[in-house]
């Protein structure tokens, strides 16, 4: 199995961590060049037609998509173009950091259409493919078939609570290995939810991303797939002397923190 985004996928799990987000390393600086992009469907990675409006909402101006498409039009027989697209879509509020994407700068030749892609910040596995998906939808509505693609990312996370999603479309356990070999702490620390998930069909998880990820794993990968990434995950966290990451609910036996005992379990 080859994944078009693997390149970056490791890219990002050797560069060091300059933040966190839960189990997610956050890294700076990226740049990702491609000449050809993946005619993925949002279903693929198990979204729905919410994630369609919910894109919408926040990336894209009608006037904005106009105002460019017109410009390109108008320099159609001129020799060099280069036009910004903003990617601010409905307004963010005081709590919001800002949009991820920013802007889509869109450059053209006789000889070819290029498009560069500015982000604040990314989630490196599930919500960059969506992006990718989306953005193709903005090629159309500004009648444009680019050949060269550029992602610039100021900030971008690899979280292990996404790498389900990489089940049915790499081979995870070589990704696996690849990313204890850079990055240990990270491995260890990220890794623990995949492992959690891999014993068993019938969990439930408070953190909604994980709930869906873990049915996600589930649905996707056969038996075979998730006994190897077990199998390989178990030896090196019980050397670390922690305890397994056994105790996990049902649906029927989980009880939120706020019900619970004093006594209560470790989620």
């Amino acid at each position: 199995m080859s994944l078009w985004s693997a390149p970056l996928l490791y890219t990002v799990a050797k560069t060091p961590t300059v933040g966190w987000q839960a189990i997610g390393k956050v890294v700076q600086d990226i740049t990702y060049r491609t000449t050809r992009l993946p005619r993925w469907n949002y279903s693929d990675w198990g979204y729905g037609t919410n994630k369609v409006k919910q894109l919408e909402r926040n990336y894209i101006n009608e006037e904005e998509i106009e105002r460019v498409k017109q410009v390109l039009k108008r320099r159609s027989l001129v020799k060099y173009t280069s036009v910004a697209l903003s990617l601010r879509g409905k307004p963010k509020d005081a709590r919001s950091q800002g949009w991820c994407m920013l802007s889509m700068v869109v450059s053209r030749t006789a000889e070819r259409t290029s498009v560069e892609m500015q982000y604040r910040t990314t989630e490196a596995i599930l919500k960059y493919a969506a992006d990718v998906i989306f953005i193709q939808d903005i090629f159309r509505r500004l009648e444009i078939d680019p050949t060269a693609f550029t992602f610039r990312f100021a900030n971008i996370a690899l979280s292990g609570a996404y790498f389900p999603y990489l089940v049915d479309k790499l081979d995870l356990p070589t990704f696996l290995k690849e990313i204890h070999r850079e990055d240990p702490e990270f491995f260890l620390r990220t890794t623990r939810f995949l492992l959690k998930a891999s014993y068993e069909k019938d969990q439930y998880h408070p953190f909604s991303p994980e709930r869906v990820s873990h049915k996600f794993l589930w649905e996707r990968a056969s038996s075979r797939q998730i006994k190897e990434i077990r199998n390989f995950l178990e030896p090196l966290h019980k050397a670390t002397g922690r305890p397994l990451p056994k105790d996990f609910h049902s649906a029927d036996t989980y009880i939120p923190k706020g019900q619970r005992n004093d006594e209560g379990e470790e989620e």
